[in-house]
């Protein structure tokens, strides 16, 4: 760009192809260093996600207890009234930890 343009403030409507070409790298490799930023974050996050998962798991297994529990605390006449007879918490106990599977339910 001309110094009479600049001290002028008006501005080509073109870009100079120099500029426009050391633009286009600079671009480049702002994308690439993102590109990487974003790859390391994942590759940092996932232990954590792991663990998060496995307490998840921990949490679902700890209420599976306690629900477990207090089934098997019930009188028959109070499983009754909830539509259970007692040979069938086993049963119970052992679909609802299929259907929630790893990391499910919550």
């Amino acid at each position: 760009m001309s110094n009479r343009l600049e001290a002028a403030g008006a501005f080509p409507l073109i870009m100079d192809p120099i500029q426009a070409m050391k633009l286009g790298q600079t671009v480049s490799a702002t994308r690439r260093q993102m590109e990487q930023t974003v790859a390391l974050g994942e590759a940092f996050m996932a232990p954590f996600r792991t663990i998060a998962g496995l307490l998840s798991w921990l949490g679902q297994s700890i209420d599976h207890a306690q629900e477990m529990r207090a089934l098997s605390e019930m009188s028959d006449r109070q499983l009754a009234d909830i539509g259970i007879q007692r040979d069938q918490i086993a049963t119970l106990s052992a679909q609802s930890r299929l259907d929630e599977g790893f990391g499910g339910g919550r």
